[in-house]
């Protein structure tokens, strides 16, 4: 299996937080589905990983977009130029101090996003700043003392994010745009009121699109 179905892979086992090649492949599948308009079956992105045969270039070109690129030839050009070039210079010594150049400049960094960190946490538990905690389905404001959940107040989030249940009367869309978003968890869907994360597992949610209302609520 090339890189760039190892880079597919990779990102749909760490989108779905599934542990299984079948549920990535259907979190591909459906991502392509959804966002793309294009139909791969679960059945050959399997084969792909199993090294059984090897999309064509039109295959090539849609499964990039899951990548996050317009086509396989801006993600070939991506990787070219993610490519280390030190090797002439390293034979000069020059790519050797280089290495060390950055390595003292991320080191650096590093200790001061510590330090920074380290005085927002001591403001952040010590109550000095308003916090908020999920509770069951929405967000209550709660004193800022490091209990499990707990995270800076956002009021977008206190006033709108509201976890919600869904059915054929519901108004997915307004003007056009999407008017609920979703999460999908071990074959759940969990419906939210605007975009955020869900607390419960993490994951930032989606909009709703007509292929998952099809699915998962306009069902006998």
């Amino acid at each position: 299996m090339d890189k760039f179905l190892q880079d597919i892979f990779v990102k749909a086992k760490e989108e779905s937080g599934e542990d299984s090649l079948r549920k990535w492949a259907e979190y591909i599948a459906e991502y392509l589905l959804e966002e793309v308009k294009y139909p791969l079956s679960v059945k050959t992105l399997e084969r792909y990983y199993n090294g059984e045969t090897e999309p064509n270039l039109e295959k090539r070109n849609k499964l990039a977009v899951f990548l996050g690129y317009s086509d396989y030839r801006e993600y070939k050009a991506g990787m070219q130029e993610t490519q280390p070039k030190e090797e002439d210079s390293e034979k000069t010594g020059e790519g050797k101090s280089n290495k060390k150049y950055r390595k003292r400049i991320m080191l650096l960094v590093s200790l001061i996003g510590i330090l920074v960190l380290g005085a927002g946490y001591l403001g952040y538990s010590s109550g000095s700043e308003d916090c908020m905690i999920w509770k069951e389905d929405h967000y209550e404001v709660t004193p800022c003392e490091g209990k499990a959940g707990e995270t800076k107040k956002t009021l977008h989030l206190l006033e709108n994010f509201r976890q919600i249940e869904v059915s054929d009367t519901t108004t997915f869309f307004r003007n056009g745009k999407a008017n609920v978003w979703y999460d999908k968890h071990e074959n759940e869907l969990y419906f939210f009121s605007a975009p955020g994360i869900n607390p419960e597992t993490g994951k930032t949610v989606k909009e709703i699109t007509d292929y998952m209302i099809n699915k998962y609520v306009l069902v006998d």
